[in-house]
């Protein structure tokens, strides 16, 4: 046979309706049965030794579509599919041999009605007098709803994600697009560099320096562009002044010898104190704000130029490896123009040279060449005056006149 639903019972021999009045040594289950039905969670109660059901709110018949007296009395394995019955079964005895209660955060649930259910389930073991468990509380809530409310929200998010990247990889390729126009635009790599400088801040980064590699000098720099323009002067000044120190700063040293990229997507204020290289230098970059660096060499057919620095000053922009791939190029579009540009003022030198050459070779063989045509004209005469003259003077004489024209 199976048990009688459970009757909860409350003591209330301390409470008195009325002042003066004594109250009723028991109060009646009715008015907690009451309110546990309606609770809109499922709760229920189990007996601790069989984990048969002894009580089910109205709120889990409504959910379920089974009626109380269709869990009293039956266990997990009556009720639903086996793989379902198998873990709740198992988590009721996990809590009934710790002791401690359980937070199942979601499992699925079949209904009659509504298809397969998500709840969040709490269970604790209720003791007796003895010190033994005697039932099995258990509260769920249905989190369907709310389960897929979140579905929909990251979905959301994640197309919106994805339209911030494709935006985001617009911006890149505009930006390199610009800055390699710029850098094309102009023979002069200096004012170009310049250029370039400024339309990264803000496009890419806060602020921009670009550094040029001497092969007899500690290095130049042709660029310091920061968001602030107040403070370009302080950045141009610390990147000048790092030159004539040995310590390093943002790893440019590093850079320049090893033609390495170096991509700190997060600098604390530890990093930048390593980074900064002395005390002086810590405080003038807190200043100019640095949370995220990329540095990339400037090179081009194997030679390095020199390099790229990139410095996001807040924690609202914070480079990544799309960012990377960006600096990188432009690095070696920027290496490119430097080449394109030296390689120009070399041959415009070659040309000069040869100009001059030939300008002073002309001169050179000016003079001759006029003593002879004077002879040439005097021996004209001659000829016209004596018809028997050889012929091939008057050879001479073209051939002569043909060079002098050449000269």
């Amino acid at each position: 046979t199976r048990p009688s639903p459970l009757v909860l019972r409350v003591p209330l021999a301390e409470v008195s309706r009325f002042e003066g009045e004594p109250a009723p040594a028991e109060l009646d289950g009715f008015f907690l049965n009451q309110l546990i039905d309606q609770l809109p969670n499922v709760v229920f109660v189990k007996d601790a030794k069989t984990l048969r059901y002894l009580r089910f709110s109205q709120a889990g018949e409504r959910l379920l579509g089974l009626k109380s007296e269709e869990f009293i009395g039956r266990n997990d394995l009556e009720l639903f599919p086996p793989h379902q019955a198998a873990h709740f079964m198992a988590t009721d005895q996990a809590v009934l041999k710790s002791g401690c209660i359980s937070d199942v955060q979601e499992e699925a649930v079949d209904t009659r009605h509504r298809g397969t259910r998500l709840f969040h389930t709490k269970k604790i073991p209720i003791y007796g007098a003895a010190g033994e468990a005697i039932y099995l509380l258990g509260i769920s809530e249905d989190i369907t709803e709310q389960r897929q409310a979140e579905a929909v929200k990251l979905q959301l998010l994640k197309e919106q994600a994805e339209i911030e990247v494709r935006e985001n990889a617009a911006r890149r390729l505009a930006f390199l697009a610009e800055a390699s126009t710029l850098l094309a635009s102009s023979l002069d790599y200096r004012r170009s560099f310049q250029k370039m400088a400024r339309v990264a801040v803000p496009a890419l980064s806060d602020w921009t320096a670009a550094v040029l590699r001497d092969e007899d000098g500690p290095g130049r720099v042709v660029a310091a562009v920061h968001r602030n323009s107040s403070k370009e002067a302080a950045l141009r000044d610390l990147l000048q002044s790092y030159f004539g120190d040995p310590s390093e700063l943002l790893g440019i040293r590093s850079a320049l010898r090893a033609g390495k990229s170096y991509f700190a997507p997060f600098v604390n204020q530890e990093n930048l104190r390593e980074l900064g290289g002395n005390a002086a230098r810590f405080e003038i970059l807190k200043d100019l704000g640095c949370r995220s660096i990329l540095l990339v060499p400037i090179v081009a057919r194997g030679k390095i130029y020199g390099s790229l620095c990139f410095v996001a000053a807040s924690a609202a922009r914070i480079f990544r490896q799309e960012d990377l791939v960006v600096a990188e190029e432009l690095g070696r579009r920027a290496g490119t123009a430097i080449d394109n540009a030296l390689l120009y003022e070399t041959a415009r030198q070659a040309v000069e040279v040869r100009d001059n050459f030939l300008s002073i070779a002309s001169h050179e063989l000016k003079t001759p060449i006029t003593s002879l045509k004077l002879h040439i004209q005097m021996t004209k005469r001659k000829i016209s005056a004596a018809p028997g003259v050889a012929p091939d003077l008057w050879v001479q004489g073209v051939l002569l006149m043909g060079f002098t024209f050449l000269m």
